[in-house]
Formats: structure tokens, C-alpha cells, sequence
């Protein structure tokens, strides 16, 4: 039990810290070994060369805001409260209603991992179409996952009551 919600603690920690490391992107570029030099008087050109020349270009990801990393947390916390649960029930002499989740829900650790992964990946998902300037995708892409693991911890908890 205590692995169990040290587990998913951990989970909600480090799923909800801000991924601020690769919102800003440098990169350095060679313009070129020569630069044109057009004359104000004249239609000739004059080519002139130059070392290498580096120009830094920033490019920065869309602001998160402030909902996204609410929506983050709170997905983190829906797949550790579902990862509880299902334990809990199955502790107790329930059966695994997921067909896809009958085989993980038998071993405690692959089960904290595969919600683990499922929690990365979304949220994985939900920065990429942010930083792609998809930003109401991103938040649709959360809000359904929370309405639908909600509803998942909501009947969970419903067959938890009705165990005890």
C-alpha cells in the first residue's frame, strides 16, 4: 500500500512540473561566404567575401498559460487515482472491466506503468500541438482526457463503495 502511494505521488510530481527546457530553440546558421554589396548609383553588383558569417535565431514555443499545466496535473492525478482504485478493487475481489487492461492490472507495477506512460504520452501530445501553435487543440486534447478518465475514477469509485 505504501509503494502504492509513494508511486503515485511520484507520478503526480513529476508529471505536473513545467517542461519550460525546450520552449526556447537556437540554432546557429551559416548565411554564406559572400555578400552582396548592390551599388546606390550603379545597376552592377559587387561581390565581396566575408568569413563565415552566423546569425543565432530564436524562435520561441506559444505561452502555456495557466490552464494547461491545471489540465496536466489534474490528468496526473486521475491516472494515479485510477491506477489506486483499480488495486484497491481488485484487492478486494473485483475484476478488471478494461479487456485492454486485464494482463496489467494482475501485476501492480506494470499497471503504475502503463498509467505512468498513458499520463506522458497525453500530456507529451498536448505540448507538441502547443508549441506547433495548436494551442486549442492541445486543450481540447486535455479537457477530453480529463472528462473521460473522470468518469473512469467516478465508476471506480462507485465499485470501491460497493466492495466495502
Amino acid at each position: 500500500m505504501t509503494r502504492t502511494w509513494t508511486a503515485a505521488a511520484l507520478l503526480v510530481a513529476f508529471t505536473a512540473l513545467p517542461a519550460f527546457a525546450g520552449d526556447t530553440e537556437s540554432a546557429e546558421a551559416p548565411v554564406g561566404q559572400w555578400a552582396i554589396a548592390a551599388a546606390s548609383t550603379s545597376a552592377t553588383e559587387t561581390f565581396m567575401p566575408i568569413d563565415t558569417l552566423h546569425v543565432t535565431v530564436t524562435a520561441e514555443a506559444p505561452q502555456r498559460g495557466s490552464l494547461l499545466p491545471a489540465l496536466y496535473t489534474g490528468f496526473a492525478s486521475l491516472q494515479a487515482y485510477d491506477a489506486y482504485s483499480t488495486l484497491q478493487a481488485l484487492s478486494l475481489g473485483a475484476s478488471e472491466a478494461n479487456p485492454f487492461m486485464k494482463s496489467a492490472a494482475q501485476n501492480p507495477a506494470v499497471l503504475l506503468s502503463v498509467k505512468a506512460g498513458v499520463a506522458a504520452s497525453t500530456i507529451y501530445m498536448s505540448e507538441r500541438l502547443r508549441k506547433a501553435n495548436h494551442r486549442k487543440a492541445a486543450l481540447l486534447l486535455m479537457v477530453a482526457s480529463n472528462l473521460f478518465y473522470s468518469a473512469v475514477a467516478l465508476n471506480n469509485a462507485r465499485v470501491l463503495r460497493s466492495l466495502r
